[in-house]
């Protein structure tokens, strides 16, 4: 009878535990939702942001993302059929659009909702990505209090909160490269390529926005293998994980096809401005990017 009283007690305990995992991160969610959104300048203060919804706004309006406002085509490319498009990737059009939709369901049509509301999607995928931040650390094994304040830290004590407030797309970047850090150590846990799969997916998603992000790929899949395990095993869920991360960078030489007819877009952010190529002076490179800030 006593042990299955301890049974019962255990059971509420660990149900206690889920329960407060679940109730977290939304409470987490809902606070850094609020702060940032609360902070942030209600108007889009970056040309950038402006570039990205215009882009937005044409690909919900007429379903290509193009740029045709004569203010911001200096910072654009010439594409197909005579249109000029934007050099940022594909979700930083398309997650401005349910934005814009429920901004049309208030003012159809108007142009200062649709930027108020386009606005609002980094403070959400900030929010959302310190909610991720909480799981990460309880998946690590850091007790549920620690993880709340080390998630709140990470948020609100860093650059991320000016950068989740304004226009700028980084905090975006970091959602999706901390979700497929996330899922690469989970599909370690829990033995799944699947897992892997979709860490990799995430990854891609990251490359869709600037495709330098490819670089990270061997090295964040170093989080699929476990230890103890033999390595066929993981390296299933590191090819998986590559597999997932490939994915991602073809879909961004394809969005660049569609646009422009190239799978590479070398001037894509105009000005007359051509990017370094993709093979250049290994020795300048090594000494470079280890010295920098």
């Amino acid at each position: 009878m006593r042990l299955g009283s301890g049974e019962a007690a255990m059971t509420r305990i660990l149900e206690d535990e889920r329960r407060g995992d679940l109730v977290a991160p939304i409470g987490i969610f809902l606070l850094v939702a609020s702060l940032y959104s609360l902070t942030s300048p209600g108007r889009i203060d970056t040309g950038d942001g402006l570039q990205r919804y215009e882009a937005t706004k044409n690909w919900y309006d007429k379903g290509i993302p193009e740029i045709d406002d004569p203010e911001l085509t200096p910072a654009s490319f010439p594409g197909l059929e005579g249109k000029r498009f934007t050099g940022y990737g594909a979700p930083a059009s398309l997650l401005g659009i349910p934005f814009i939709a429920l901004a049309d369901l208030f003012a159809p049509r108007n142009e200062e909702v649709r930027r108020f509301a386009f606005g609002f999607v980094s403070p959400a995928l900030g929010a959302a990505l310190s909610a991720l931040t909480f799981w990460f650390f309880r998946t690590l094994g850091v007790g549920r209090r620690a993880a709340i304040g080390w998630a709140l830290a990470a948020c609100l004590c860093t650059l991320l909160w000016p950068v989740a407030s304004s226009a700028f797309d980084q905090v975006q970047h970091a959602f999706f490269v901390t979700l497929s850090a996330f899922l690469a150590f989970e599909s370690a846990q829990r033995r799944r390529p699947i897992v892997a799969l979709t860490g990799g997916l995430s990854l891609g998603v990251a490359i869709l926005y600037q495709e330098h992000y490819a670089i990270l790929a061997p090295l964040l899949g170093i989080a699929c293998f476990a230890p103890g395990e033999g390595w066929r095993s993981g390296f299933r869920r590191y090819a998986a994980f590559g597999v997932g991360a490939a994915a991602g960078l073809g879909l961004w030489a394809w969005y660049n096809y569609f646009r422009s007819g190239q799978l590479v877009v070398e001037n894509r952010f105009g000005f007359g401005t051509v990017l370094p190529p993709l093979r250049g002076d290994p020795i300048d490179g090594a000494l470079s990017l280890p010295g920098s800030p």
